[in-house]
C-alpha cells in the first residue's frame, strides 16, 4: 500500500506572496497570509525572539517528535476534531473541506505541542484568530466577486471609455457600453478584446477560469460572438 502524506510550513515575510500569483485559485487555497497581525511590539521585541530562538531551537522537537509516534489514533482524532471545527464554522464554498483540513493540521499540532511539554496554549484564541483571517480570504478566493469589484473600479475611473445608453463618448477609444435601467441599475458590456486587455491588466492570467467562475454568478451574462 502506498502511502501519502501533506504538511504546513510556516513563514515570515516582508512582502505579499499573494499579490504575486496572478489571481490563481489553485495557490490561494494552499496559501494563507496573514497580514492582519502584528506579530512583534518593535525592532528590539523581534531581536530578543531571534536570539531565544537561535540559542535553544531543536530541543523541543525531540520531545514532541517522540510524543507523536505514541499514540497514532489520538493524533487522527484530535486532527478530525479540529476539522469538523472549522467546516462548522467556515463560509460554504467548493473549497471549504481542502482548507478545513489544512487549518486543522495548525491547530492540532499545537494542541499536540502543548500536550507534549505540558503547557497551556489559548487553543480557542487561535482558532478564532485563524477563522477571522480566513474571512478575509475567502473574499479574495472568490475570482469573480474580486472581477465584479474591479470592473466597478474600472467604470469610475474610466467612464468616457463607455457609451452611455447608445449615446458617444469617446470617438478615439471606446471599451463598451453602459445602459441605465432606473432605480439606480445599470448593465456594463465590454468588447471582447477590451474584456481581455482589462483581465490581463489585472494580473487575471487564465481567461477560462475567470470566465467559469463569472458564468456562475447571476450578475453575469455572455454572449457569444461569432
Amino acid at each position: 500500500e502506498q502511502l501519502s502524506w501533506h504538511t504546513s510550513i510556516l513563514m515570515t515575510g516582508e512582502n505579499s506572496i499573494t499579490s504575486q500569483t496572478n489571481q490563481n485559485l489553485g495557490l490561494l487555497v494552499r496559501l494563507f497570509e496573514y497580514e492582519i497581525k502584528q506579530w512583534t511590539n518593535d525592532a528590539n521585541h523581534a531581536d530578543i525572539i531571534k536570539n531565544i530562538v537561535k540559542q535553544h531551537y531543536g530541543h523541543a522537537g525531540i520531545v514532541y517528535a517522540d510524543y507523536l509516534t505514541q499514540d497514532l489514533n489520538h493524533l487522527t482524532n484530535v486532527v478530525e476534531e479540529w476539522r469538523e471545527k472549522f467546516i462548522n464554522e467556515m463560509i460554504v464554498s467548493n473549497v471549504r473541506n481542502r482548507i478545513a483540513e489544512k487549518y486543522a493540521m495548525i491547530l492540532a499540532g499545537l494542541q499536540l505541542l502543548g500536550e507534549a511539554l505540558e503547557l497551556e496554549f489559548n487553543l480557542e484564541k487561535v482558532f478564532q484568530f485563524v477563522l477571522m483571517n480566513e474571512k478575509l480570504l475567502q473574499q479574495k478566493r472568490d475570482i469573480a466577486d474580486a472581477v465584479y469589484q474591479d470592473v466597478i473600479a474600472d467604470v469610475i475611473s474610466t467612464p468616457n471609455m463607455f457609451h452611455v445608453n447608445n449615446v458617444l463618448s469617446n470617438v478615439f477609444k471606446t471599451k463598451g457600453l453602459i445602459k441605465n435601467h432606473g432605480n439606480g441599475l445599470c448593465s456594463i458590456y465590454y468588447l471582447k478584446s477590451e474584456f481581455q486587455n482589462f483581465l490581463k491588466q489585472h494580473g487575471y492570467t487564465n481567461e477560462t477560469t475567470v470566465m467559469n467562475a463569472l458564468k456562475k454568478k447571476k450578475y453575469f451574462t455572455h454572449l457569444q460572438m461569432n
